[in-house]
């Protein structure tokens, strides 16, 4: 029979065969023990742990500042996903549900992330986008930056992968530290501490250029992702 008749989309025809051969199947519970719907239960921002209830009008989102700005930035332009809250003040989601944890996030911070798309689509502001894979285990987006015009790129993905890329730091007060040996070492542990407990582990970041040039950095293999900031 023809893969896909019954909805099934095979990627490999090989993987039938081993299927076909299988004893046990282990299967991820989400959506099916669970809601299916992600969030962001804690974070580490800008030298700061956040949980929960804090993560929502929390000190450092004070003014929408540049922190505040570029992380839900990063966030809004670098996925795919989207989602709203429903009049139950229930979120839909659609697309990526890590991603939608994300999205979810920046809403219950007064971050509307339609709009920040919107502009920049008008603008044809969205340069490039290197997706993701599980080689790569990060996904990246370059864009005209808004407030400067200059390119910036955005980065996330698996935290251990993308703290290994960056060499700085965004602090609270929009100021880049030099990410040192001992700051490194500490979000590592951080890491993983909450891979223990069973949470999905993401780092985001960006870098900045004076210039995009497509022959340059437009493949795949010559993203610029290095040197970037956390």
């Amino acid at each position: 029979r023809i893969p896909g008749i019954d909805n099934n989309l095979v990627r490999h025809l090989s993987a039938c065969e081993t299927m076909g051969g299988a004893t046990n199947i282990c299967s991820d519970k989400t959506g099916t023990l669970t809601e299916n719907r992600m969030t962001v239960v804690k974070g580490f921002f800008g030298g700061e742990i956040l949980e929960d209830g804090r993560l929502t009008g929390a000190s450092l989102w004070t003014g929408k500042n540049v922190y505040y700005q570029t992380l839900f930035e990063g966030i809004a332009m670098n996925s795919t996903a989207t989602c709203h809250f429903n009049s139950a003040n229930i979120r839909e989601d659609q697309g990526n549900k890590t991603e939608c944890a994300l999205l979810g996030l920046g809403i219950l911070n007064d971050y509307d992330f339609k709009t920040c798309r919107k502009e920049y689509e008008e603008r044809s502001a969205v340069l490039n986008l290197y997706s993701f894979s599980s080689d790569r285990k990060r996904m990246s987006t370059f864009v005209n930056q808004a407030e400067t015009g200059k390119p910036r790129l955005y980065t996330k993905g698996a935290s251990e992968v993308v703290v290994g890329l960056c060499t700085q730091e965004l602090l609270l007060d929009g100021r880049c530290a030099l990410l040192t040996a001992s700051k490194r070492a500490a979000l590592n542990e951080q890491i993983v501490n909450w891979a223990r407990q069973g949470l999905r582990t993401l780092a985001l970041a960006y870098r900045d250029f004076s210039s995009y040039d497509t022959a340059t950095y437009g493949p795949m293999e010559n993203a610029p992702e290095s040197d970037l900031t956390l």
